[in-house]
């Protein structure tokens, strides 16, 4: 069953750097995030990111919770305060020489103690040009509830769900 026009989307990027010679981990992340997102190092050159359609997405998120709910479990059980999270396409560094970075679907990771300002924005179509209209945006400090939606059912998200390594 192929999707409908308006929940399929396709991106491309396109780097226009011919590579000659492998590049270095640092010049790869020098590169506009925008346009790595779709690219990954393999020996020092960059390739194409494998496209995922929609049921590989699907079991990479389901993959991932899977991850974050055993990751909860541990830490339950063990007592500690050790945390773990879960994060989805990113670049993971497997070697510096020549560099090899992927993204894969699902990487379980302990804790950093970085903190990251969360901000979500939220698009809707709404009417029949198949065109994104901004609906809200939201901060944590705004207050406790991070998505509250009516369409197409009804649902509220707490920051705290969101939170990059969930309370136990």
């Amino acid at each position: 069953m192929r999707p409908s026009a308006d929940l399929e989307s396709v991106t491309m990027t396109v780097w226009h750097v011919q590579q000659h010679e492998p590049i270095t981990w640092e010049m790869f992340l020098e590169i506009d995030e925008d346009i790595r997102r779709d690219m990954e190092v393999v020996d020092g050159f960059v390739v194409p990111r494998e496209q995922r359609g929609r049921d590989h997405q699907k079991v990479g998120t389901r993959l991932s919770l899977a991850l974050e709910q055993a990751a909860v479990e541990r830490v339950r059980q063990s007592g500690r305060g050790e945390g773990y999270e879960t994060n989805t396409e990113v670049d993971v560094l497997l070697w510096d020489v020549p560099p090899t970075a992927r993204k894969p679907d699902a990487v379980l990771h302990r804790r950093t103690p970085e903190f990251e300002q969360l901000s979500i924005e939220r698009y809707a179509l709404t009417d029949g040009s198949h065109r994104y209209t901004h609906i809200a945006t939201t901060h944590r400090d705004m207050g406790p509830v991070a998505v509250t939606a009516t369409d197409p059912f009804a649902i509220e998200i707490l920051w705290q769900h969101l939170e990059a390594a969930p309370r136990v």
